[in-house]
């Protein structure tokens, strides 16, 4: 009896590691699912007030905007997640060949009619030349990290008018305040520099877009479409206020085919 006795005292001893090893992994899963509901929680708080945000965005600005009959043709691009601006290349107001000349680009660019202007992330634009190549960490720092920016130039033909582009006629008044502002989004050298001007990246999709170095920082509340709807909104064009979103920054725009 007393050599049972002291074999059941040994297997509880031997135990004893093992049961507090257990509640020590129970406690550990218990803290890891703590964490991941806060988390989850929290983003999903941040998520519902920016979305919040872009809907209160939606209020217009410049109400009282009239399209000038027989004015300047602005056209908005507006892709799944990015937006450009469409303009002629030349005319009474600007011609962009002064400022992003066709010695810029690979490819010959001279019989273009019309330019595409957009702004947006560094690393998204220079990283990702097609959607297979984006990266999380890009994604991430983008939305997430103020970051540089660059303005991607174009030449293409007169673009038709279509369910993703809309097109709207503006005074020569409000065009020019336009061209001020997408010329002020261009970074520059310094007229003291050795080389003043603009600050052209050695980079291109195809043999008819360039890419230049901008001003402005890019992250959640300043996007590539925010740039768009602020551009359009400095000509006095009815837009969103806050247009994160591509879909948004032409919806004041008249639904017209020409």
């Amino acid at each position: 009896m007393i050599v049972n006795s002291q074999a059941g005292d040994t297997s509880e001893v031997n135990d004893a590691p093992n049961l507090a090893a257990d509640r020590r992994n129970v406690s550990v899963i218990r803290r890891l699912i703590s964490w991941a509901w806060r988390i989850g929680k929290y983003s999903l708080l941040v998520v519902f007030c920016y979305l919040v945000c872009a809907l209160v965005g939606l209020l217009p600005a410049n109400r009282d905007f009239r399209e000038t009959s027989g004015g300047v043709p602005l056209t908005v691009f507006a892709g799944p997640v990015h937006c450009d601006l469409i303009m002629p290349v030349e005319n009474q107001v600007v011609n962009w060949r002064d400022h992003f000349p066709p010695g810029d680009f690979v490819g010959s660019v001279g019989d273009y009619s019309h330019i595409a202007i957009g702004w947006g992330d560094w690393g998204f634009y220079l990283d990702t030349p097609r959607w297979k190549d984006l990266k999380v960490s890009t994604l991430a720092k983008a939305v997430f990290v103020p970051s540089p920016t660059v303005l991607h130039v174009q030449y293409q033909d007169e673009p038709m008018v279509l369910d993703n582009q809309r097109r709207v006629r503006i005074s020569e008044e409000q065009y020019a305040k336009l061209v001020e502002f997408v010329l002020t989004s261009l970074k520059t050298r310094s007229s003291g520099s050795q080389n003043p001007g603009r600050l052209k990246i050695d980079f291109s999709y195809l043999a008819t877009d360039a890419f230049y170095e901008a001003n402005g920082s890019y992250h959640a509340f300043n996007t590539c479409n925010c740039w768009v709807a602020d551009a359009i909104q400095s000509a006095g064009i009815c837009a969103p206020r806050f247009s994160p979103f591509p879909w948004s920054v032409q919806m004041y725009f008249p639904d017209v085919r020409e």
